[in-house]
């Protein structure tokens, strides 16, 4: 019985370094690893110095009219995701004098993976006033969708892309003009880093799943 209560300590103790091992590297991750920027400027508007409603700081408008897309700001009729500010893609009112786009063009500088995000609703927030309107990425990164019936509370979108190599990346956003009555709702625009998983992790977390698999030794008869 000591030989083997002596194997299950040194299993033990193993075990024990595994996960203090583990535990050193997810600190040490931590302090060293820079938290994912947004590569989009002012991707949330709000830091839009104009007045509500403007056109947000960071961002070009294309053929801007007095109902080109536009930040609004503590608005009801476009309700923000978080904080105060949203842009709305009209704004606002029936769509056959909308059809505005408003983009921005930023550095991709490493190849790697990375996610696109955001949230999006339509103005007023009720299901019965729906939207439509398109979204592109062109340059390192080139995809591009349209959403329609949108309504009914804010959702998110969130795609990945693996970027081959650096470069710029425009990301924009588009009113259609169509039978609906009201326009499309932006808020929280990213586009970030995904982190590759750390080979120091993915040892620890292989060693660790090794010492739990391996059996005990079996008890003489």
């Amino acid at each position: 019985m000591g030989v083997f209560t002596f194997a299950n300590e040194v299993n033990e103790m193993k075990r024990c370094r595994i996960l203090h091992g583990l535990f050193f590297c997810l600190v040490l991750m931590a302090i060293t690893t820079p938290a994912n920027a947004n590569l989009i400027v002012n991707g949330g508007f709000e830091s839009t110095t104009g007045p509500s409603p403007s056109v947000p700081d960071g961002w070009e408008v294309y053929g801007f009219t007095e109902r080109s897309p536009l930040a609004f700001r503590n608005n009801s009729v476009v309700p923000p995701a978080s904080g105060s500010w949203a842009l709305d893609l009209g704004p606002h009112g029936h769509d056959e004098k909308n059809g505005g786009t408003i983009s921005q063009t930023f550095s991709v500088s490493a190849p790697g993976t990375y996610a696109f995000s955001f949230d999006y609703t339509n103005e007023v927030n009720h299901a019965s006033y729906l939207a439509d309107f398109s979204w592109f990425l062109t340059g390192a990164v080139t995809d591009s969708a349209t959403l329609t019936g949108v309504g009914g509370g804010y959702q998110n979108f969130s795609n990945s892309y693996v970027v081959s190599s650096s470069g710029d990346v425009t990301v924009g956003f588009q009113d259609i003009i169509s039978g609906q009555l009201y326009d499309a709702v932006i808020d929280n625009v990213s586009f970030v880093s995904v982190p590759e998983p750390s080979s120091c992790v993915m040892f620890l977390i292989g060693m660790l799943g090794l010492g739990f698999r391996r059996r005990r030794p079996n008890h003489p008869a």
